[in-house]
């Protein structure tokens, strides 16, 4: 499944769910930045649940499931069907070589009243 958004400033930007694995492409600027986030703990093909906009990729003791928020915002979650040996969830970062990522502190009462989220 493939979102796509083109902004003029910034080109064309796209979120990619892989149908071979659970993995989301975040592709910003023409595919100049193209960075991915994995579980790769769940081996199998995904499926795109019927009548929805979420994409399911499961095997015998988790899923994991895809799918947009809203415009801006997608969640990318892990179902257990049994009480896992662990609590540690391990995801596979690729493409944030190139990137830098900062701190973003909570939201003040202030910002939150100004309109802020």
């Amino acid at each position: 499944m493939i979102l796509t958004e083109t902004l003029p400033e910034a080109g064309e930007s796209k979120i990619e769910l892989l149908k071979d694995k659970p993995e989301m492409r975040m592709k910003r600027w023409n595919g100049e930045v193209d960075m991915g986030v994995a579980y790769t703990k769940v081996k199998s093909s995904g499926e795109r649940a019927l009548l929805t906009n979420r994409m399911e990729w499961k095997s015998a003791k988790e899923e994991v499931h895809a799918y947009p928020i809203d415009d801006e915002n997608f969640e990318f979650e892990v179902i257990l069907k049994s009480k896992p040996n662990t609590n540690v969830f391990e995801f596979e970062i690729t493409g944030y070589e190139e990137l830098d990522f900062f701190y973003q502190p909570e939201l003040t009462p202030e910002e939150i009243a100004q309109g802020s989220s």
